[in-house]
């Protein structure tokens, strides 16, 4: 019998339900141990045993076919040893199983199936080529087909606890309650397990049909591509018009322009396929259609600038506020895009070859990206180890104050790294204020009480001192009229005494330190009396102050936006207001009275302040209902 040779599909669909049997009845008892808290399974056996239960079983599922015993044996004992491996990691660099934990065990859980996956497939093709690198077509029959087989196994799945549920419903409508069943882990982990297990066996024992699907597949998504190019396109060429600066306020662009070039990286492998050639043997041969291969072209260049912008947008953020988690993350993303991006490229330069670099390029990202997963499940690239010692040197260069250090982060955020490092810090002299906000964090049992200093144990030395006239001064920056200044009497107002639902609402650099505002000063209600106007720095939000009883009072605010009631979106309605504004080219607008109503019990009257116009349109002031109360 030869090493290659393949159990018969009734043999495998027997062993394929052992396998599914033996997995569900682990994976139940691990569930019911972690929801009854039971010991040890709560805590590292618990993180260790479900990553290898939940990837191992399956790995042997899809390999069953394709391997030899010997090779299936030695390659599910392998995902069992690494995914043990990073699941007791996982464990150590949070012991304690406290917030947070869950979600990045399953992060963990996401990372190393994808890894699971990719690796799997290398093997597989090498196994079937009989050789350590596999051709590119193999490499790609085999990952689609496999990609196919899951989400035609996700569907049937679907259906089937759709079906459950309605007739759960059916059964409801006569007073008798199924849907308890259904929750009850020893029925629902069996049931998706093994129903899931019989989908894979149908698929890959109809491999044909698979095959077809998957060819299907790719053809319409290959008519995609033009699509995604064009608005990839357009897209670039409207960056040379608005600048990258509206890109960079959106706080998420990195993750956007990523998202972009994976669209594009799937459409362009769609298109490409499997890059069949002529066949020196006689056999077929496969032309990409010249529509395809312009877009192949065009989408690869603009997969550069897309990696690169991304690769700027992440820098800019780590520069001002240092590594964190999601940001490490965003890097890895961003290497792989660049991985593609560089490898499609050069594909360009291959238009007569048809792109043949594309074949090299995703072989060797796919190592890449495996590589990348093992460095940030490891202590190698650990996202909290990175985002803890970024933080804590930012804390130790000054490049952020202590008050606003967020400690939260290192007690819930990052694991053992920031407990650690708090500890470090509460060690700190017991007199400075990182000291003793680290004690308070480390002593906290949520977010929310660390956000809710000061605390009893806070000491005098953590109260940034108050705020003076001279500070004001230097902090407000008078933009209209040139070369005027803030009024002293304005600079002297003790704000602080100002109730705290209307503090809340103020510009900072009244209340705080370290804080910036541009100042206009104008008279909004002809009185001859001018008022201030304060704006916040990369907002569209201007407190107005006015004099009254030879004190200042906070009016309200005028708002260059709107909030859609219907979808909760806010609307620019004056673009270009701040601008406008600082330079003087606006006007004050006092609506004369109205007619009174049709009762004539009451009139309209000009408002106290005018609006403000810029164009065509009006900005109105929005009053401080409580600006009264001190």
């Amino acid at each position: 019998m030869s090493d290659e040779t393949t159990a018969p599909n009734e043999l495998a669909a027997w062993i394929r339900i052992g396998i599914a049997l033996i997995q569900s009845a682990t994976l139940c008892l691990l569930f019911e141990a972690g929801m009854a808290e039971t010991r040890p399974f709560t805590s590292g056996p618990f993180s260790t045993l479900v990553p290898v239960f939940l990837f191992a079983p399956v790995v042997a599922v899809l390999g069953l076919s394709h391997l030899s015993p010997r090779r299936l044996i030695g390659w599910t004992l392998t995902v069992a040893v690494i995914g043990g491996a990073l699941g007791w990691y996982s464990f150590t660099r949070d012991p304690s199983w406290e917030y947070g934990h869950s979600g990045q065990f399953f992060l963990c859980l996401v990372a190393f199936g994808l890894g699971a996956f990719i690796a799997h497939c290398l093997v597989v093709a090498g196994s079937v080529d009989r050789r350590f690198v596999a051709s590119y077509s193999t490499y790609f029959e085999t990952s689609w087909k496999y990609a196919v087989q899951f989400a035609l196994a996700a569907a049937f799945t679907g259906a089937l606890w759709l079906l459950l549920l309605l007739g759960a419903g059916l059964f409801h409508l006569i007073k008798i309650d199924l849907f308890k069943l259904l929750s009850m882990s020893w029925f629902w982990i069996p049931v998706t397990t093994l129903t899931a297990t019989c989908a894979l066996h149908v698929t890959d024992a109809r491999a044909g049909i698979v095959h077809v699907l998957r060819a299907l597949i790719c053809n319409l998504f290959s008519w995609l591509l033009p699509l995604m190019t064009a608005i990839c396109v357009a897209f670039l060429l409207s960056l040379a018009f608005t600048g990258l600066e509206p890109l960079w306020n959106t706080r998420k662009a990195s993750n956007i322009l990523l998202a972009a070039a994976a669209s594009l990286i799937l459409l362009i492998n769609a298109a490409y396929q499997d890059g069949t050639r002529v066949d020196q043997g006689g056999g077929r041969e496969r032309a990409i259609a010249l529509p395809l291969r312009l877009a192949i072209l065009v989408a690869s260049v603009c997969l550069v600038p897309l990696a690169g912008l991304a690769a700027y947008g992440i820098s800019l953020r780590v520069n001002q506020y240092g590594w964190s988690p999601d940001r490490v993350i965003a890097a890895a993303c961003t290497l792989i895009a660049a991985s593609y991006a560089l490898g499609y490229a050069l594909a360009v330069t291959r238009w007569k070859a048809q792109f043949r670099p594309i074949e090299a390029t995703n072989v060797t990202t796919a190592l890449v990206v495996v590589v990348v997963l093992i460095g940030l499940l490891t202590p190698i690239a650990d996202p909290a180890r990175i985002s803890v010692a970024s933080q804590i040197a930012r804390l130790k260069t000054g490049r952020i104050l202590p008050e606003a250090f967020d400690y939260a982060f290192l007690r819930f955020g990052a694991g053992r790294f920031g407990k650690e490092a708090l500890q470090k810090l509460a060690e700190e002299d017991p007199t400075s204020v990182v000291a003793t906000r680290a004690r308070n964090t480390l002593t906290a049992n949520s977010r929310i009480e660390v956000r809710d200093e000061p605390r009893e144990q806070q000491t005098v030395a953590s109260t940034p001192a108050p705020i003076t006239a001279t500070d004001r001064k230097e902090q407000i920056k008078v933009m209209y009229p040139s070369g005027a200044s803030l009024p002293q009497t304005f600079l002297d107002e003790d704000w602080s005494e100002y109730n705290r639902s209307v503090a809340y609402s103020m510009p900072n650099c009244l209340l705080s330190r370290a804080s910036r505002c541009e100042a206009v000063i104008v008279d909004l209600n002809n009185d001859a009396v001018p008022e201030i106007m304060l704006l916040w720095p990369h907002t569209s939000n201007w407190a107005v102050f006015g004099e009254i009883g030879g004190r200042w009072v906070y009016q309200g605010d005028f708002k260059a936006y709107s909030r859609c009631p219907v979808t909760g979106r806010f609307e620019v309605v004056a673009p270009g207001a701040r601008e406008a504004l600082v330079t003087g080219r606006f006007e004050a607008v006092a609506p004369g009275a109205r007619e009174a109503l049709v009762t004539g019990r009451f009139e309209v009257v000009a408002p106290i302040y005018g609006d403000i116009k810029i164009g065509d349109q009006r900005l109105h002031l929005q009053p401080n209902e409580v600006c009264s109360m001190r």
